[in-house]
């Protein structure tokens, strides 16, 4: 984790944005499903209970962000084990596999709400990466934009 440090360049104040780091596999969203009994089960929701008490934990007592964002991350999905006899040539190399990388970002971005920000609506942007890692783990950033 980063800190919130702050610059001085040319008397005005740069901050920069918080690293948030996932120390696990990046895991995909999955649909909540109907039961029976006309609700939803969600298989996720211990997964995301715990994602959002470590996201809370990591960006401890600081204002929620306001809108409009950008939201930057990168999934670094893990290496099989041939690949990790060679991983200083494929370590961040594209990712071209399943999961989709927008059902990654969707449980990033779900479980965020309340948490660094009101509602994921205010998401105006983002950029998004796949790369292999023989160390596997999310990476992402929440950047204020101006408008």
């Amino acid at each position: 984790m980063s800190l919130n440090m702050k610059k001085s360049c040319n008397s005005i104040e740069i901050q920069e944005p918080i690293i948030y780091t996932i120390p696990k596999d990046p895991i995909a969203w999955a649909r909540a499903v109907p039961t029976r009994r006309h609700a939803m089960w969600d298989s996720q929701k211990q997964l995301k209970l715990y994602l959002g008490l470590f996201i809370t934990k990591c960006h401890g007592d600081r204002p929620f962000y306001q809108g409009p964002l950008q939201l930057n991350a990168t999934f670094f999905m893990p290496m099989n084990q041939k690949m990790l006899k060679y991983a200083d040539k494929y370590e961040n190399s594209w990712y071209d596999q399943r999961p989709d990388f927008d059902n990654l970002i969707k449980l990033i971005a779900d479980t965020c709400n309340g948490i660094l920000y009101e509602d994921d609506k205010t998401i105006c942007a983002s950029n998004i990466k796949k790369v292999y890692s023989a160390n596997p783990r999310t990476e992402f950033t929440i950047i204020q934009l101006t408008q």
